[in-house]
């Protein structure tokens, strides 16, 4: 009896597990293709980057490394803009994603990006799973910028309906099985069993 107990816990586990891990699919890279100079947002398969506050003057694309940011996205905090300037990165149809790392191609300061501290240029690792936004604040510092390039991201998307309920059907025969045999454990219930 305790030997079947222990599988049933093990059998709910594996049901939690899977009902709880969301499913990562259709990974990309955004590498700012389209990105024009002087503008508050821009977006790029459906994900989109914001400037706040927008009442400073438009950061993204102004150059702040004298080279060429036609595709790249780069901004800073320095004469007509605000102070204190982020960037926020969202899914466009407001769902879940996972940004796995992205380039830095120049930075003055640091910056934090959901809480992790960058201040070297190359490739950065971040790791962030499953998040609804991502959060670039270059600080408060008057020539704090970035310069980011080539950011890999894969929308998370929930494990479809279909598999919830298969799994919640497999687990249900699997309860009654177990209840049946507790009712009846020896052998010559099976004839009970079979005239039911």
């Amino acid at each position: 009896m305790e030997r079947k107990q222990k599988s049933l816990r093990h059998l709910t586990a594996v049901i939690a597990l899977l009902l709880c891990m969301p499913l990562t699919a259709n990974a990309l890279v955004i590498g700012f293709d389209g990105l024009f100079a002087a503008s508050s947002t821009y977006t790029e398969s459906g994900f989109t980057f914001t400037q706040s506050p927008l009442g400073s003057q438009p950061h993204f694309g102004d150059g702040v490394f004298g080279i060429d940011n036609s595709n790249l996205l780069s901004w800073h905090n320095n004469g007509a803009n605000a102070q204190g300037v982020i960037v926020t990165l969202t899914k466009d149809d407001g769902g879940r994603f996972s940004l796995f790392d992205f380039d830095v191609v120049g930075i003055l300061g640091t910056m934090l990006v959901n809480g992790i501290t960058v201040s070297a240029t190359g490739n950065q690792v971040v790791n962030l799973i499953n998040v609804a936004s991502v959060v670039f604040d270059v600080g408060d510092g008057i020539t704090d910028g970035v310069a980011i390039d080539n950011l890999s991201i894969a929308e998370v998307s929930e494990p479809p309906m279909l598999l919830i309920v298969l799994i919640s059907l497999i687990g249900l025969a699997y309860t009654r099985r177990l209840s049946l045999s507790s009712r009846c454990p020896s052998s010559s219930c099976t004839a009970t069993r079979m005239n039911i």
